[in-house]
């Protein structure tokens, strides 16, 4: 029998530097990518974490930093109008150190002993993946880690709180690589169909984006399955 997880994390700390603007805020179709993720996994797990980057910004990104907290802030609130449990957590290491330090922040306040991570910009949720996930962690303590197409897919992933001072220690010796938890030893791996390309489909990019809101003109809104 699966372990059921409970929470889910939402990864939005990045830079989103190639963007050129934060991904949590894009909208595709008719809502932003935050938005639609919190609706989407507060259907299925009991509470819902969102970590940010850190706030110590520099001066010039300060007021940039602000307004974007700000529009995070709203979409959270109206989550929670339409009952949702949505929580906020931010890194508290200097600078911004990417998803790495978002998982180090969120495995802190977790509630349970594993949660389900997944990036902001993320094209679906999978049941059938998540599912695939939980299913290995009876021989994986700490989690689980999605391979596909050979790479490990890091922000499509379970991990367990007991994982955090591993976590600490890698930020502390200077890895920043989110895909390097795949290699811990406790951290299952689990081997996906080349057909999940819908569910991997890249976000990083402008272009990236035009095509994103192309196929969604054409299949229509995301058909994520009912919750379990």
């Amino acid at each position: 029998m699966n372990v059921r997880t409970r929470e889910a994390v939402i990864l939005a700390g990045g830079r989103s530097e190639r963007m050129g603007c934060d991904k949590a805020l894009l909208v595709v179709g008719d809502r932003t990518m935050l938005g639609r993720l919190l609706d989407v996994l507060g259907a299925r797990f009991e509470r819902v974490i969102v970590a940010l980057a850190s706030d110590r910004s520099d001066a010039t990104e300060e007021r940039c930093a602000r307004a974007v907290v700000d529009s995070v802030l709203a979409i959270v609130d109206g989550a929670r109008a339409r009952g949702k449990r949505v929580d906020i957590v931010r890194d508290e290491r200097p600078g911004r150190l990417g998803p790495l330090a978002g998982v180090e922040a969120a495995l802190r306040v977790l509630e349970g002993d594993r949660a389900f991570f997944i990036a902001v910009d993320a094209a679906a949720v999978s049941d059938v993946i998540v599912q695939a996930l939980e299913r290995v962690l009876h021989e994986a303590p700490l989690g689980a880690v999605p391979i596909w197409r050979d790479h490990a897919q890091g922000a499509y992933a379970i991990y367990a709180r007991a994982l955090l001072p591993r976590v600490s220690a890698m930020l502390d010796g200077g890895e920043r690589r989110l895909g390097s938890l795949a290699d811990l030893d406790g951290v299952g791996r689990v081997a996906i169909d080349d057909d999940a390309e819908r569910v991997f489909r890249p976000l990083n990019t402008p272009a990236d984006l035009a095509a994103w809101r192309a196929a969604v003109s054409i299949e229509g809104p995301p058909r994520e399955r009912e919750p379990r």
